[in-house]
């Protein structure tokens, strides 16, 4: 089904923008996309997104691309995916939670020991709030529901391998998996899991340990 599809993508391929620092001459290539998906070396949303849309439709399902604006406008890319006359937002590029399809009109709300949010739709436009720094859910992802050619994304994607200060990812780092539904990677130098229950930030104490720790979780990502 859909949700087994989505979730063996969060649980089994990293989310991550390590190519975005050390890939900065150009835009991944299909052939590019279609390696580090098949390698389990996953990507960002440029990367993942684009290959689970291509998946979903040679399976049958009716999925299209949207833009969605989260620090800069249209600067992310999902899927909307329309089952039995209902859409969903599907998004395994992201880093986050989303086990499952999300019903863009329903409102609803998660939580996670790593994380917690909820959704509502807006005229054409589908909200998806975070928690701020007091703990307050914020529309952090603004999703807009016009379908869109990956040619729409083309700009906005070489800006996150090209621009230093387009976006969050050139100044930061990301490496993020979920392995039996429980969150495990990288924020800068926070190693970020989950032990009996319960979310624990550890934060590093130089780059070593982060290498050692990537490697021992990460080792079979290429």
């Amino acid at each position: 089904s859909l949700k087994v599809i989505l979730e063996a993508v969060i649980t089994q391929v990293p989310f991550h923008n390590l190519f975005l620092l050390t890939r900065k001459t150009h835009s991944p290539t299909p052939e590019e996309i279609r390696e580090d998906m098949l390698n389990f070396s996953g990507g960002p949303c440029g990367t993942v997104n684009p290959w689970l849309g291509v998946i979903l439709r040679h399976m049958g399902f009716n999925v299209h691309l949207v833009s969605a604006s989260m620090m800069e406008p249209d600067c992310h890319l999902g899927l909307i995916l329309n089952l039995d006359q209902r859409l969903f937002y599907v998004d395994a590029g992201d880093g986050k939670p989303y086990f499952e399809p999300l019903p863009i009109d329903s409102n609803k709300s998660y939580e996670f020991p790593s994380f917690r949010y909820r959704h509502f739709r807006s005229g054409n436009d589908f909200h998806i709030q975070y928690p701020d720094d007091n703990n307050n859910l914020v529309t952090s992802c603004k999703v807009h529901l016009t379908p869109r050619k990956f040619k729409f994304f083309e700009s906005s994607i070489c800006k996150h391998y090209t621009t230093e200060d387009y976006g969050p990812f050139s100044r930061n780092f990301r490496l993020v998996k979920y392995p039996e539904r429980k969150i495990l990677g990288f924020r800068n130098d926070i190693f970020i899991h989950e032990k009996d229950g319960q979310c624990v930030r550890q934060k590093l104490s130089d780059s070593s340990q982060l290498e050692q720790l990537a490697m021992r979780y990460f080792r079979d990502h290429n």
